[in-house]
């Protein structure tokens, strides 16, 4: 597998763009046609004079205050607003799975690849992934990535902003892969000294042939130690996914505690024969949760009060798309605020 960010040299353009009209019948057929689509969408649409913004980005932080759009969104209006994002991929890269990751659009939003609709989405608070491999192109010919957003629709009442306010990816792997997301450690403690690091890892086969694979998974400490392995095999159809459970003891680990915040790497590896075909990195920790109707929360054996704020995700002056330095800084000031 291999990642790339897409956030840098977006097209912006604040506002909607009516499509235009349809009468002929070669208007109505050439639309419906793959890579069809009209207007902003189009890869043919004029976008040069759209303004050049980098992701994350929220167009409502700039837009001026407006005493009708009351408190709750911060007196900023949201509306509609088009992205392009245009990209090359290698002649190397077809016949692999091309993902693009958005880890959040604040709100509706319908994402477009060389005039084709391949996804949407209906929620300004989750993380999605649309499949760009039936619509992408290589080589010398260049991909029109195209997302409208609709940022009129409200699900809270508090400051939303408008616009691809998180990071975006692309990921490219190989027809036979671990799936996006598709690891999932939940440590078990077994004993006194001994830890169950349950591993499920789905595997994917985008390919029309079944393929035979190796699963290695292996568990690394801050120093590089390997403290727990497993390896299995296995085969999985054409078009068809696996589900691998893995069962990792570990002798002894580190806890993770608030102050002691001690992790470890689950290296996930996928072997066609003798070929790595792909391989993925997850941090994890140790450490034991209870919950008691009586006495509260209990992390590792040790009650431990919880306190909260009303903290949402804007900050000021910066909107919704907000720096990960920032998000840093405010995790510190509630770390010192118990």
């Amino acid at each position: 597998m291999e990642k790339f960010s897409l956030d840098r040299e977006w097209k912006f353009f604040n506002g909607d763009i009516k499509i235009p009209e349809t009468g002929t019948h070669t208007d109505y057929y050439m639309a419906s046609k793959a890579g069809g689509a009209r207007g902003a969408a189009s890869p043919d649409f004029d976008k040069s004079n759209w303004e050049t913004v980098n992701i994350p980005h929220d167009w409502a932080v700039y837009n001026k205050f407006e005493e009708k759009w009351g408190p709750s969104q911060g007196y900023k209006a949201r509306g509609k607003g088009w992205y392009s994002k245009r990209f090359r991929l290698d002649e190397s890269d077809r016949g692999k799975q091309i993902l693009i990751e958005f880890e959040g659009i604040s709100t509706y939003s319908a994402i477009y690849l060389n005039g084709s609709v391949i996804g949407r989405n209906f929620c300004g608070y989750n993380s999605f992934t649309v499949d760009a491999t039936d619509m992408a192109v290589y080589g010398e010919d260049i991909n029109d990535l195209v997302v409208f957003v609709d940022a009129t629709a409200v699900e809270g009442w508090w400051y939303e902003g408008a616009g691809i306010y998180r990071h975006v990816n692309l990921y490219k792997k190989n027809q036979l892969h671990i799936a996006h997301w598709g690891v999932f450690v939940h440590p078990e403690k077994k004993s006194a000294d001994v830890w169950d690091a349950i591993t499920e890892t789905t595997i994917e086969n985008t390919s029309y042939e079944t393929k035979e694979f190796i699963l290695k998974s292996y568990i690394l400490d801050a120093e590089n130690n390997v403290v727990g392995k497993d390896e299995k095999s296995f085969t999985v159809d054409g078009g068809d996914t696996a589900e691998i459970r893995q069962n990792i003891l570990t002798y002894s680990p580190l806890l993770w505690d608030i102050d002691t915040p001690n992790l470890y790497r689950m290296v996930s590896e996928l072997y066609e024969g003798e070929t790595l075909t792909d391989k993925q990195v997850n941090t994890f920790g140790f450490r034991t949760i209870e919950i008691d109707p009586d006495n509260g929360f209990f992390l590792n054996g040790r009650r431990v009060p919880l306190y909260g704020t009303c903290n949402h995700q804007d900050h000021a002056g910066v909107g919704v798309a907000v720096p990960d330095s920032v998000n840093e800084y405010r995790i510190k000031l509630l770390k010192e605020m118990g």
